[in-house]
């Protein structure tokens, strides 16, 4: 079984640094740590110099389709990344704060009727899978058609994550059969989104890692 853990990361460099810390403390399941770096501009910078130093997988591509752009990349096998069994994606400024996350992820993904295993559903506009942090399998993944090749705007973004009707992420995965669950509540969730619930302060939770 292999896993890939895959960040989605823009201009904020800490965040980078707060994932590689909490790597290096977390149960791994011999995963592969991939940093997909968006940039404007393709050149040298302090992002793949710190992957270099801590053996990160770097990979650069031109920001387009923001991190669903990356999503769409992944799933299409654009990335040049290994064959992967189950993957789990997250946005920089989503960081563990349990060791064991990717263990839990992993323990709900493998059973046979779960189709993605996300860490917040929102009920916003319609039910919809946060693109923050959610895990898949390849077989799910690869069952995703996309409406727009390649993704370009925030339009398309949103067309796919919550107002594509049957053709979001989570109506296409339902309608493999398969069930859309969320991990945890967000209190109690392994991985904190630090923006999106910077109310629910969980530093601390980070710190003792």
């Amino acid at each position: 079984m292999r896993i890939v853990v895959i960040i989605c990361i823009y201009d904020r460099l800490p965040n980078l640094h707060r994932w590689i810390h909490a790597w290096g403390k977390s149960i791994q399941m011999d995963a592969e740590l991939i940093v997909v770096h968006n940039q404007d501009e393709i050149k040298p910078n302090p992002f793949k110099d710190l992957c270099r130093k801590h053996g990160v997988t770097y990979i650069p591509r031109l920001n387009i389709g923001f991190e669903t752009g990356i999503i769409q990349d992944v799933f299409l096998n654009k990335l040049g990344i290994r064959k992967w069994d189950y993957m789990l994606f997250v946005t920089d400024d989503t960081i563990p704060v349990r060791k064991d996350f990717l263990v839990q992820y992993v323990n709900e993904a493998k059973k046979p009727d779960i189709g993605a295993v996300c860490m917040e559903i929102s009920g916003v506009w319609t039910p919809h899978i946060r693109t923050t942090g959610f895990m898949v399998s390849r077989k799910v993944a690869t069952g995703i058609h996309w409406i727009n090749v390649p993704i370009e705007n925030k339009e398309q973004c949103y067309f796919f994550e919550h107002a594509g009707f049957q053709d979001t992420m989570m109506s296409q995965i339902l309608l493999m059969d398969k069930r859309v669950i969320q991990l945890s509540s967000i209190r109690e969730s392994p991985l904190w989104d630090t923006h999106h619930h910077a109310d629910h302060n969980r530093f601390h939770e980070y710190d003792s890692l």
